[in-house]
């Protein structure tokens, strides 16, 4: 691995529906994929806090415990803002292993089919999504599967 790489930034391929969340590092090709679900419980500072995330938050056994899918929604591409950040920065942190020193690059493709395409405020939304778990610069691509270099590219652009 180049040393440079470290301070450089990587651009993260992110594709999401309500069934399945996959993050993609373009330059090693690691992958995080798991079903997009986040278990919290309530603190006694009225503070929701994350016990389990993926395919784990189904298997918590706790009345306490609240499952949430962020993008199963009838008419929104996200609809649980901080769930959805929280499953987003876990699967960086589970994508990459290691603490960088530059915030990276993303690329967000909702994969859900919309009639109409995304709105401007979807549009914004899915930004902030990005910005808020990290990410320095967002792309947000509608359309067909990209390829790891169509997503630097499109980053870069």
């Amino acid at each position: 691995m180049n040393p440079l790489s470290f301070f450089s930034p990587s651009t993260f391929y992110v594709r999401f529906d309500a069934s399945s969340l996959s993050v993609l590092d373009t330059q090693t090709l690691d992958e995080f994929r798991d079903e997009p679900l986040v278990a919290t419980r309530q603190g006694e500072d009225g503070i929701g806090r994350v016990v389990a995330i993926g395919y784990r938050a189904k298997l918590v056994r706790d009345r306490d415990v609240v499952v949430v899918n962020p993008f199963a929604h009838e008419r929104l591409v996200i609809h649980e803002f901080e769930q959805a950040e929280a499953l987003l920065r876990y699967a960086i942190a589970r994508t990459t292993g290691k603490v960088r020193m530059v915030r990276p690059n993303m690329v967000i493709h909702p994969l859900r089919q919309l009639s109409s395409g995304l709105s401007d405020v979807e549009r914004r939304a899915l930004q902030e999504f990005a910005v808020t778990a990290g990410a320095r610069a967002v792309v947000v691509h509608v359309g067909p599967h990209l390829s790891p270099e169509e997503a630097q590219r499109l980053v870069k652009t």
